[in-house]
């Protein structure tokens, strides 16, 4: 998920229709959802590794440039074609959060990457000691009960905390 701040000021009303006009200032890009709880895990000196989707899309590259710039492994997230990197965008104004914006497919994910993620996590806990393993998609549809079932049942067998 990536969090999109686009912040503005209001000088107007629109002559189309009796809403404000915002005037553009600056656009930040923040990692969210579980991107952010990696990022927190990180910050606790933890070396977190992500498993999660995006799309194949500009708001997927930009997720995957900054979590790599703040040392947040990218490999274990799958791109999916046609499907939009969840985005959410906030406009805001005078300090004011006046909208949000969507972005988002939240259907589950097909077995085709579910088995994908499933063989990425096993090469992981074979290759890294994993201490813990922590869920959450807010419900975007990446963590389905086939899968967490999956996950937890490896790591019960490997003795990792979940």
């Amino acid at each position: 998920m990536l969090d999109r701040y686009l912040y503005g000021n209001i000088a107007r009303i629109s002559p189309e229709a009796p809403v404000p006009v915002l005037e553009k200032v600056k656009v930040e890009n923040k990692p969210g959802g579980a991107a952010n709880v990696a990022l927190n895990i990180k910050s606790l000196g933890s070396n977190p590794y992500l498993f999660g989707i995006t799309g194949d899309d500009n708001a997927g590259n930009i997720l995957n440039e900054i979590l790599s710039s703040d040392g947040i492994e990218t490999d274990n997230i799958i791109r999916i074609h046609g499907r939009p990197t969840t985005l959410k965008t906030r406009i805001m104004a005078s300090g004011q959060h006046l909208l949000r914006i969507d972005d988002e497919i939240c259907d589950e994910i097909d077995d085709e990457i579910q088995q994908a993620v499933k063989v990425k996590f096993d090469t992981l806990i074979q290759k890294v000691k994993i201490a813990a393993v922590i869920f959450q998609d807010y419900n975007k549809g990446f963590l389905t009960e086939k899968l967490i079932n999956y996950i937890i049942n490896q790591c019960s067998l490997n003795g990792i905390f979940t």
